[in-house]
């Protein structure tokens, strides 16, 4: 009886405690259901337009607009947001705030929140104004050909424009960066993959930003209907292999972000936009570079005007993102809208000025009409009869094949086709002239476009069809000439320059050149290539003129070094090379992280140096070198060396082991989200989650003394290890997580691997596989999920990085519901799996006898035991032998002692016994009378 009482009773405390949970989990879903998401903006506020007149006035370059007016809005928000934070923070304790985010390209927070609290933020001092969280949508495409379409070298809409007189020209859009927001983009398909900056020079989360899943690399959802993929392709698609053109700037690499379809329908928010404007304003996080930045941003989406009451499109806060997008020096493109003479869409409809929001229109497949569907003007915004006028100008946008997921092609319209014909022709125009300003760019579109229809400028398709080459001429006086290579049938890639001006062009194989965008100067015109002599020619130049047969003869140099050698060293890359025959002037050494595929120039020495030490390699990454030899008769640079490679040390060798016990082993935190209402990667003894380090005091967790942060992505990295002489490679560790019920996959951990520096990094799975294969917080990798209740092993193969040099990264991603105490990390081993014995997913119970790995292992001269006796098992006898590979015992450090339950530690001094120790594996064993026996085993060196 007493039995069956204690049996109800247990039961009817589970059933409470379940309805405790649920009950607060029902009023925390109704609290979200109750919470509205707003954008607050603050009082302080910079500039933008006073800071643009500036950089006008200066006519300073690209990367100094960019840098100035990227610390110019960070500082502001710096400066200013720490007088909301605290009440935002209190707030938030007391449950009436879901989640806050700072923002920077305008000044605020993007806050969900119960309605009421944002009645009391419109009485904050600091507060200016409360905006809706409004929708946006995609400009669907109107028609679209589920047949595969003929293939064609080049598109038709491509000619229509004009394209193709400058690609003749080696004007392909080389060197500069095209961008879209958009659904996303089939990074795999074969006319974008070789263009996606993530795999050429750039990281993945500098070439692509997902705000809702948080995905690492692009993606598109089926519901989009491959919007995204196709828009890119006229951006700049091409595949090489086949020949199949569909882009404008070709030679362009493109990034991304995908802002739809992260809720249901095909709909985002504001807030959205707004992250992606801040993010593809300043990709890489450092102001002070430039070659990550956009030089267009093409955009086929609007704002739902039917979403908020309080909506005003012509004098919506957004203008202000897009302003400072441009101030920065990023081209900003939108598409008109398929509404037909019902007007077009916010913000395309901006009439603040000609080239304030530029809108494009669709124009039908002959490229002299505008197509039914696309959006007219006038614009709905209160402003003079001129600058009401839209959209400002056109091109085709009606069956425009162009690329969609899976790697096919097929064709769409609307004037989601049409804008990137536009954008791509601004990477056209920045390819001339780097420093081109947006306002010079938008108007020399709108001064070459050509006449369509009616004169001038209307409400149908604006100043007319977009004019590539027409553009290019406008953009300055030109120089044509020849280049020919005096030992050669082969004139091509002659690097022609002006000195002073930041113009380039490329001569063809028959050595033609022709350079695009210049002053009305004197100016010196300079022709190199490696292998071959310097000429220079000084040309005058008059408003109005071009300049001919600006001719170069170039001659070969002498021989390049001979026997480069790059080899790893403790503090970067050694470089060896030896001189050549002839007499030389100087070297210049070239270097390249092995995933980019241009050198750059690293080193210029004298003749007598014929060495380098590379201390600037970043450790861990590979890196390509070359070297050349300059000579003064004639005058140039020699071909190249033969390259080099080798990977940038110091680096850690295996077998590499930690307990985290004597410091943080030298690991690095890495955050891209940083989150709030909680804590981030730590180093340190826990209070919280486990309670104590697998082998204690210290450990790597998520917060040592709470939970972790909502909406964060967490990403903690090991030092680069060299497994180079490793065949059976592994990483084994003890860890013990708490990412919340197995039943909402929101939060989660995982580890990844990268072998080329940390550039790209691909998803390690556990022997014992990973329990969740979708995790949102981790972009639906699948990771860690649930909670592991006690410290569990976990053993993951390494084998196909076995002679590489590898980073091993342990990611945490959440998102902005719940949190919980997160993940913590100890005991780690990376090496040869023979040369450890962890249990995979083992359990650290009381029941049972636990023998940790030793620490330090490998080890010299000495080493720790830690061992756990339960409690059923302290009366029987102990014993603790080590023994060499034969099986011959070399040691007994406990025999057959009665030991007291718990944990006990002893120590091995290999120093201090007799006969000295040779380098090798050991077996330890932990034997407990006739019931239990435990081995694992250990390296010593010598």
């Amino acid at each position: 009886m007493n039995n069956l009482f204690y049996s109800r009773r247990t039961i009817l405390f589970f059933i409470i405690l379940c309805v405790l949970f649920l009950s607060e989990f029902a009023r925390s879903v109704q609290s979200a259901a109750d919470s509205r998401s707003r954008i607050v903006l603050l009082k302080s506020q910079v500039h933008i337009a006073a800071l643009k007149s500036g950089h006008d006035h200066y006519d300073i370059s690209r990367q100094r607009r960019h840098q100035e007016t990227v610390e110019a809005l960070q500082n502001c928000a710096l400066a200013s947001q720490p007088d909301l934070i605290p009440f935002l923070d209190k707030r938030q304790r007391e449950g009436r705030i879901q989640s806050y985010d700072p923002i920077w390209i305008i000044n605020g927070f993007l806050v969900v929140a119960d309605t009421s609290v944002y009645a009391e933020l419109r009485a904050h001092p600091a507060v200016s104004a409360i905006y809706p969280d409004s929708e946006v949508s995609l400009i669907f495409s109107t028609e679209s050909d589920s047949c595969a379409p003929e293939s064609r070298s080049v598109e038709p809409g491509l000619e229509q424009i004009r394209v193709p007189l400058l690609w003749q020209d080696q004007i392909t859009g080389r060197g500069r960066i095209v961008c879209h927001i958009d659904a996303g983009v089939d990074w795999q398909h074969p006319a974008l993959m070789s263009k996606w900056r993530g795999l050429n020079g750039g990281t993945t989360d500098a070439s692509w930003f997902d705000p809702a899943f948080h995905t690492e690399y692009p993606t598109e959802p089926g519901i989009a209907n491959g919007h995204g993929t196709h828009t890119m392709g006229i951006l700049c698609g091409c595949d090489s292999a086949t020949g199949d053109t569909v882009g404008v700037a070709v030679g362009a690499q493109w990034i991304s972000a995908g802002n739809f379809f992260h809720a249901t329908g095909s709909t985002g928010q504001v807030s959205d936009c707004i992250l992606s404007f801040q993010w593809a304003i300043d990709p890489d996080g450092d102001p002070e570079t430039v070659r990550d930045a956009p030089d267009v941003i093409s955009n086929s989406w609007g704002f739902s005007e039917e979403s908020d009451d309080s909506f005003d499109a012509c004098s919506h806060f957004f203008n202000d993102v897009i302003d400072a997008v441009e101030t920065a020096g990023t081209v900003v493109i939108f598409a008109a809208g398929n509404r037909g003479a019902n007007g077009l869409t916010f913000p395309a409809n901006r009439a603040d000025s000609e080239t304030s929001c530029f809108a494009v229109g669709a124009l039908t497949t002959t490229g002299g009409t505008t197509a039914t569907m696309s959006s007219r003007g006038p614009s709905q915004c209160d402003a003079s009869d001129s600058l009401r006028i839209k959209p400002e100008v056109s091109a085709r946008g009606i069956f425009v094949r162009s690329c969609v997921p899976g790697g096919g092609y097929d064709e769409k319209s609307g004037t989601s086709q049409a804008a990137p014909y536009v954008a791509g022709v601004v990477a056209l125009l920045r390819q001339i002239n780097p420093d081109a300003t947006v306002d010079e760019i938008k108007q020399t579109l709108l001064d070459s476009a050509a006449d369509i229809e009616q004169p001038g400028n209307d409400n149908n398709s604006g100043y007319g069809r977009v004019d590539a080459y027409a553009a290019a001429l406008l953009m300055g006086q030109r120089i044509t000439g020849r280049v020919v290579l005096s030992d050669s049938e082969d004139h091509s890639r002659v690097h022609i320059t002006v000195d002073g001006v930041n113009r380039q062009s490329e001569s063809d194989r028959d050595g033609n050149y022709r350079l695009y965008g210049l002053p009305a100067d004197t100016l010196l015109v300079q022709a190199s290539k490696l292998g071959y002599s310097f000429g220079s020619q000084v040309v005058i130049l008059s408003p109005g003129h071009d300049a001919a047969d600006i001719d170069f003869t170039l001659f070969p140099t002498g021989s390049p070094p001979n026997s480069l050698t790059a080899i790893t060293s403790g503090v970067g890359v050694q470089i060896d090379w030896h001189a050549p025959p002839q007499f030389v002037s100087g070297y210049h050494i070239y270097r390249r992280p092995a995933y980019q595929p241009d050198f750059a120039p690293l080193i210029a020495v004298d003749y007598t140096v014929t060495s380098h030490t590379d201390s600037d390699a970043v450790p861990g990454v590979p890196y390509d070198y070359m070297a050349t030899a300059l000579y003064n008769f004639p005058q140039g640079e020699s071909s190249p060396s033969d390259t080099a490679r080798a990977v940038a040390g110091p680096l850690a060798q295996t077998p590499w082991s930690t307990d985290l016990d004597s410091d943080d082993a030298h690991f690095q935190i890495q955050l891209t989200r940083v989150g709030q209402d909680g804590g981030w990667w730590e180093w340190g003894e826990p209070t919280v989650g486990p309670g104590s380090a697998y082998s204690p005091p210290y450990l790597w967790g998520t917060d040592l003394d709470g939970s972790y942060a909502n909406d964060s992505d967490q990403r903690l990295l090991t030092p680069f290890i060299d497994l180079s002489q490793t065949e059976n490679p592994i990483i084994a560790f003890y860890h013990w997580y708490d990412f919340g019920s197995d039943s909402y996959t929101f939060d989660g951990g995982n580890i990844s691997v990268s072998s080329d520096g940390g550039h790209l990094w691909r998803v390690a799975e556990p022997d014992s596989g990973y329990p969740a294969q979708e995790i949102r917080g981790l972009g639906f990798q699948p990771g860690f999920h649930g909670r592991s209740e006690q410290w569990r092993g976990c053993v993951i193969p390494l084998d196909e990085y076995a002679g590489q040099v590898i980073q091993i990264r342990f990611r945490v991603g959440t998102n902005s519901f719940l949190n919980f105490s997160g993940w913590y990390i100890d005991q780690i081993f990376i090496g040869n799996r023979n040369d450890v014995a962890v249990e995979n997913d083992a359990q650290t119970g009381s029941d049972t006898p636990i023998l940790r790995q030793n620490y330090p292992n490998p080890f010299n001269p000495s080493t720790i035991f830690r061992f756990f006796i339960p409690g059923d098992a302290a009366r029987l006898p102990v014993s603790f032998h080590i023994y060499d590979v034969t099986g011959r015992m070399t040691k007994s450090l406990i025999n057959n002692q009665l030991l007291s339950s718990g944990e006990h530690t002893i120590c091995w001094e290999t120093d201090s016994s007799s006969p000295r120790r040779n380098s090798g594996v050991y077996i330890y064993r932990l034997q407990i009378g006739d019931r239990f026996s435990i081995s694992r085993k250990m390296v010593l060196l010598r």
